[in-house]
């Protein structure tokens, strides 16, 4: 009797969505050119899945999810470079996640501001659920004069 075929879906890695070769390629590729753009689609067309799985690909990429509301934005900016491991917001939050939290949102937003500013990151902001004035500014805000590609996904 032959033993069962063992398959090798990868980690959490790109090789685990089947079918989105062509997607992910072209969003490495758009992603690696440091250009900003608006990533836009039905719910459930799997924009969170191409983008969260390449930032883990991809060292440079910061993802940020749920960002309804400016003050929300800076927050979790702040969480996912934390996460991303970079190391002026570990040294300014040595403390981690929780002493981050305990940060008002203009503080959240000079912090934000002053690590991103001739960093090498690009920055996803995902889940924009209501476009408007004051989320268009925080993205303008948040590319820092051009030097951070901005990618917003609604």
């Amino acid at each position: 009797m032959m033993a069962p075929k063992k398959w090798d879906f990868g980690t959490a890695g790109s090789a685990a969505i089947f079918g989105r070769d062509v997607e992910l390629q072209v969003l490495r590729e758009r992603l690696r050119k440091r250009e900003s753009f608006l990533l836009h689609g039905p719910a459930g067309a799997g924009k969170t899945l191409l983008l969260s799985t390449l930032s883990r690909e991809l060292p440079f990429v910061v993802y940020s999810s749920q960002n309804s509301n400016p003050q929300e934005v800076y927050r979790n900016v702040g969480l996912a470079l934390l996460a991303a491991g970079d190391t002026a917001v570990a040294a300014i939050f040595p403390g981690g996640a929780a002493q981050l939290q305990m940060k008002s949102a203009t503080a959240m937003r000079g912090i934000v501001r002053d690590v991103l500013t001739d960093s090498s990151y690009v920055l996803v902001l995902d889940h924009l659920s209501r476009p408007s004035q004051a989320l268009a500014a925080v993205v303008r805000e948040l590319k820092v004069n051009g030097s951070v590609p901005v990618i917003a996904v609604a």
